[in-house]
């Protein structure tokens, strides 16, 4: 049975996972692990670490020692890391020999969802990287989109638009992880299908420094133009009409573009599959 709590606190996730496994072990007991018998968790979310933040870990380290003790489950004669890679890698930068580590038994799926969890909770992973970590937990141990929101405590549609970032080209991929484009930005870009197309607006995002409202703007003329219908001339559009739509984007998650006329309109909203769909046809069934 799904535990719609697990995810949402760090520490609850853990001595959660220490009563269920270890009921005489204390939660705040470690012990003194040689950091060279230490493997690094194969399901780390993060990617990349701030080496400048990692010199500063270290420095402290090695002035007042680790403080907050590693989380690490047991392979034989070695471990494997479950939470802590920053202090693991900081420790291993000030030459520290022996790091206090709390020691778990957790299986493969639990050293997902912690690694994943601590960095959400501490770090705010980029979008990439958390991406790519839902879709570990969805391909590696069968969960669906609710499930992943459930365990991990975020929302069914949060997951979505994360997972969404995994259809735009390896080269737009890389600077959403690297900052260049923005969350914001990318989930416009998903409303061009041509991969191209999505290429040079995203070029131009960084080039000209390109706000969010302003891709929308481009995505939508580009729609335009690729219809059969004749030209027309484009008319300034309604404020009120504008904070309509930016609301309902906000809401479903999606472009959504509102066509208003003096007596009747039509609401259209984009989704891009199958899950796609089902998630805002919950969203309208409340």
């Amino acid at each position: 049975m799904v535990n719609r709590h697990l995810g949402r606190d760090f520490d609850s996730l853990l001595e959660n996972t220490s009563k269920q496994k270890e009921p005489s072990r204390s939660l705040n007991m470690s012990v003194e692990i040689p950091v060279e018998r230490i493997e690094p968790n194969p399901w780390q979310p993060r990617k990349e670490f701030d080496e400048e933040k990692l010199a500063e870990l270290a420095t402290s380290i090695k002035n007042s020692g680790v403080i907050s003790p590693i989380v690490v489950r047991r392979e034989g004669d070695r471990y494997v890391l479950v939470a802590g890679e920053r202090r693991l890698k900081a420790a291993k930068i000030a030459e520290i020999k022996r790091i206090p580590a709390i020691v778990r038994n957790v299986d493969d799926r639990e050293m997902v969802e912690i690694a994943l969890v601590e960095n959400i909770q501490r770090e705010d992973l980029n979008p990439m990287d958390k991406a790519l970590a839902y879709h570990n937990l969805m391909t590696r141990f069968d969960y669906t989109q609710e499930q992943v929101s459930e365990r991990l405590g975020q929302k069914r549609s949060t997951v979505a638009n994360f997972l969404r970032l995994l259809k735009l080209p390896g080269e737009v991929q890389q600077s959403v992880r690297e900052g260049s484009i923005t969350m914001g930005h990318a989930r416009a870009l998903l409303s061009i299908e041509d991969m191209a197309q999505q290429l040079r607006v995203a070029e131009r995002i960084q080039k000209d420094d390109l706000t969010v409202r302003e891709v929308e703007r481009i995505v939508s003329k580009a729609h335009v133009k690729g219809t059969d219908r004749p030209k027309k001339v484009e008319a300034e559009p309604d404020p009120h009409i504008a904070d309509v739509e930016e609301r309902l984007r906000q809401y479903f998650g999606t472009r959504v573009v509102v066509r208003h006329g003096k007596k009747k309109g039509k609401i259209v909203i984009d989704y891009y599959d199958t899950a796609d769909l089902n998630r805002i046809l919950d969203l309208l069934e409340g």
